[in-house]
Protein backbone atom coordinates (compact mmCIF):
# COMPACT_ATOMS: atom_id res chain seq x y z
CA UNK A 1 0.00 0.00 0.00
CA UNK A 2 2.68 2.29 0.20
CA UNK A 3 2.99 3.45 -3.31
CA UNK A 4 -0.20 4.66 -3.15
CA UNK A 5 0.25 6.09 0.45
CA UNK A 6 3.07 8.07 -1.36
CA UNK A 7 0.57 9.45 -3.89
CA UNK A 8 -2.21 9.99 -1.60
CA UNK A 9 -0.22 12.31 0.71
CA UNK A 10 1.67 13.94 -1.95
CA UNK A 11 -1.71 15.25 -3.24
CA UNK A 12 -3.57 16.15 -0.08
CA UNK A 13 0.33 18.47 0.70
CA UNK A 14 -0.48 19.94 -3.09
CA UNK A 15 -3.87 20.73 -2.13
CA UNK A 16 -3.43 22.46 1.05
CA UNK A 17 -2.90 26.16 1.50
CA UNK A 18 0.54 27.54 2.73
CA UNK A 19 0.99 27.77 6.32
CA UNK A 20 -1.48 24.98 7.04
CA UNK A 21 -1.50 21.63 8.46
CA UNK A 22 -2.06 17.84 7.21
CA UNK A 23 -2.38 15.16 9.96
CA UNK A 24 -0.99 12.07 8.67
CA UNK A 25 -2.90 8.94 10.51
CA UNK A 26 -2.45 5.40 9.76
CA UNK A 27 -4.76 2.62 12.33
CA UNK A 28 -1.28 0.39 11.56
CA UNK A 29 2.83 0.94 13.61
CA UNK A 30 4.03 -0.55 10.18
CA UNK A 31 7.01 1.41 9.27
CA UNK A 32 6.65 1.19 5.64
CA UNK A 33 3.32 2.91 5.97
CA UNK A 34 4.01 5.38 8.50
CA UNK A 35 7.71 7.28 8.86
CA UNK A 36 8.57 5.92 5.05
CA UNK A 37 5.86 8.08 4.01
CA UNK A 38 6.20 11.08 5.78
CA UNK A 39 9.85 10.78 5.03
CA UNK A 40 9.13 10.85 1.54
CA UNK A 41 7.15 13.70 1.51
CA UNK A 42 9.84 15.29 3.48
CA UNK A 43 11.84 14.91 0.95
CA UNK A 44 9.95 15.70 -2.05
CA UNK A 45 8.94 18.93 -0.58
CA UNK A 46 11.72 19.60 1.13
CA UNK A 47 11.64 23.17 2.84
CA UNK A 48 8.50 23.39 2.15
CA UNK A 49 6.99 20.52 4.38
CA UNK A 50 7.82 20.55 8.56
CA UNK A 51 6.80 17.77 10.93
CA UNK A 52 5.18 19.63 14.24
CA UNK A 53 4.92 18.41 17.61
CA UNK A 54 1.54 16.85 18.85
CA UNK A 55 -0.10 17.25 22.26
CA UNK A 56 -3.18 15.30 22.99
CA UNK A 57 -4.62 15.25 26.36
CA UNK A 58 -6.21 11.56 27.71
CA UNK A 59 -4.60 9.73 25.65
CA UNK A 60 -0.89 7.60 26.01
CA UNK A 61 1.39 7.43 23.51
CA UNK A 62 4.78 6.95 22.73
CA UNK A 63 7.16 8.77 20.14
CA UNK A 64 7.52 7.27 16.64
CA UNK A 65 10.63 6.69 14.54
CA UNK A 66 10.64 10.08 13.16
CA UNK A 67 10.91 13.30 15.67
CA UNK A 68 7.65 14.71 16.77
CA UNK A 69 5.63 11.75 15.46
CA UNK A 70 3.58 9.41 17.78
CA UNK A 71 2.62 5.94 17.90
CA UNK A 72 -0.42 5.01 19.76
CA UNK A 73 -0.44 1.41 20.75
CA UNK A 74 -3.22 -1.11 21.75
CA UNK A 75 -2.36 -1.92 25.44
CA UNK A 76 -2.14 1.44 26.25
CA UNK A 77 -5.01 3.11 25.69
CA UNK A 78 -7.55 -0.30 24.67
CA UNK A 79 -7.45 1.16 21.09
CA UNK A 80 -6.63 0.06 17.97
CA UNK A 81 -2.60 0.87 16.84
CA UNK A 82 -2.25 3.92 15.91
CA UNK A 83 0.70 6.41 13.67
CA UNK A 84 0.10 10.22 13.67
CA UNK A 85 2.06 12.67 12.13
CA UNK A 86 1.10 16.62 12.25
CA UNK A 87 2.56 18.54 8.72
CA UNK A 88 3.31 22.03 8.24
CA UNK A 89 3.39 23.67 4.61
CA UNK A 90 5.75 26.33 4.88
CA UNK A 91 5.66 29.03 2.17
Amino acid sequence: MSVLQKGLIAAGFEALKRGCVLVYSTCTISKEENEEIVEFLLEKYKGRAFLEKIQLEKINFLPGMLQNTIRIYPHHNLTESFFVARIRKLS
